[in-house]
């Protein structure tokens, strides 16, 4: 059985193989896995809208943390202060008008460009693996 979740905003879609007992956890519980996912993914990305709160969000960047994503490229510090940022760019948010809306939208989209091309540069492939070996 092939399962699919689309991102909410379309941006990307992936096939994803989802095991059987999660879909039947899921129809025991009545909650849609789509939805898991979907939120999950917004707590990560610290997204404003379709997240649990700032505690879930947390969890969420420890959980993924703790998984060892990115440690060949960056120190753990440094993916600390990764999210910090985003936790920063999601704060300047101002609830408000439709033209704070687009104002904000603007801002987010030119600040997630130099925040990546900032990250980017200072991504140093063989972190761990060097570290490791120094064991």
């Amino acid at each position: 059985m092939e399962n699919k979740t689309q991102l909410q905003r379309g941006e990307e879609s992936y096939a994803l193989q989802v095991p059987e007992q999660v879909r039947l956890l899921c129809e025991l519980l009545d909650v849609d896995l789509s939805r898991i996912l979907q939120v999950f993914i917004n707590d990560l990305g610290h997204d404003l809208y379709g997240t649990n709160g700032s505690s879930e969000r947390w969890m969420v960047i420890e959980y993924f943390m703790s998984c060892g994503y990115g440690l060949h490229l960056f120190e753990n510090e440094e993916l600390h202060q990764m999210f910090y940022e985003l936790e920063q760019l999601r704060n300047r948010w101002c609830n408000g008008s439709q033209e704070a809306e687009k104002k904000y939208a603007v801002y987010r989209d030119n600040y997630l460009s130099c925040w990546f091309n900032t990250w980017l540069q200072k991504r140093s492939p063989g972190t761990m693996t060097q570290a490791l070996e120094m064991l």
